[in-house]
């Protein structure tokens, strides 16, 4: 076997933060965490960005707004007459978070 290989699965709760740590002069890290976990994706050059991580990164922006598409369709179809006033996703509502761009 060559190249990456691993496995993972976390189950997001409602007390899961989700953040991008942004620095002026290293690389962005995502932040996963939500009780015992935290996952933690960053490039693989902690001083420089390259083409394949700007691919990568894009890659992960696209599988997130397919993963939020069918979230809110899966919600939507079986919370029909839901109307809580509120945004789907509006986490100051549903629960504790913290701001995602922070």
């Amino acid at each position: 076997m060559s190249g990456s290989y691993g496995s993972v699965s976390v189950h997001l709760g409602a007390n899961t933060r989700i953040t991008c740590h942004a620095y002026p002069d290293t690389g962005p890290i995502l932040g996963v965490y939500g009780g015992d976990i935290a996952l933690n994706v960053q490039v693989r050059k902690h001083k420089a960005v390259d083409a394949a991580d700007v691919a990568n990164a894009k890659a992960l922006a696209d599988a997130v707004a397919v993963y939020l598409a069918e979230c809110e369709r899966i919600y939507h179809e079986t919370h029909p007459h839901t109307d809580t006033g509120t945004e789907v996703g509006d986490r100051d509502a549903a629960g504790p978070a913290e701001d995602a761009a922070a």
